[in-house]
């Protein structure tokens, strides 16, 4: 048997009442990041909620961002 894993990035845009997700290959910084800068393209991103993964904590991540960010408690 061989695990492959996949990510689950998730965008909720409130202001048209739907959600867009796609499934990404790593949690590093660099794919984190290109799914942000893909979001932004279509949609307002108004800030991020994260959980304490450290792609989410990434100075790369944020600043591409440029957006509030919210970190989800342990």
């Amino acid at each position: 048997m061989v695990y492959e894993w996949k990510y689950l990035f998730l965008v909720v845009d409130f202001a048209r009442g739907k959600l867009e997700w796609a499934w990404i290959d790593s949690m590093s910084s660099e794919t984190v990041a290109r799914a942000v800068l893909s979001v932004r393209r279509y949609t307002e991103v108004r800030a991020l909620v994260w959980d304490g993964a450290g792609s989410h904590r990434s100075e790369l991540v944020r600043s591409i961002a440029g957006v509030k960010t919210i970190t989800l408690p342990a």
